[in-house]
């Protein structure tokens, strides 16, 4: 029998990939997962974050896009198996150069619901 970690090598999810929340679990321990559930975790499940740390049975950690006011960390753990790879892909067009990239699926839904947004701050992940 494979251990968790094991399972979670080879689920495909890697450091710096976007992921989205799909499912909480019921099951403590599920599949060998070290932590907890929290419930609070349960807030998450539909979000979109990105794994900023992996490899050990407490699953891989993502930091949200969206944090939430009402106590929501902005950081949590979770197993392998309540996660999915989730990149959205935009092609733009400036002038006469297009280009495909990639944005959050939050900001998506606030550009599609013609939010006007005003940026505050561009940083890059090294």
């Amino acid at each position: 029998m494979k251990t968790y970690v094991e399972l979670q090598d080879e689920s495909g999810i890697k450091l710096g990939q976007r992921v989205k929340i799909v499912r909480g679990l019921k099951e403590a321990r599920d599949m060998g997962w070290t932590t907890l559930w929290n419930s609070d975790m349960n807030r998450e499940v539909g979000m979109t974050g990105k794994v900023i740390s992996q490899g050990t049975s407490a699953g891989f950690r993502v930091k949200m896009d969206l944090v939430k006011m009402d106590l929501t960390k902005e950081k949590w753990s979770f197993p392998f198996n309540c996660l999915v790879p989730y990149d959205v892909k935009m092609r733009v067009k400036s002038g006469d150069a297009e280009d495909t990239i990639t944005i959050s699926q939050d900001l998506l839904f606030a550009m599609k619901e013609g939010n006007k947004l005003e940026i505050l701050e561009i940083s890059y992940d090294s």
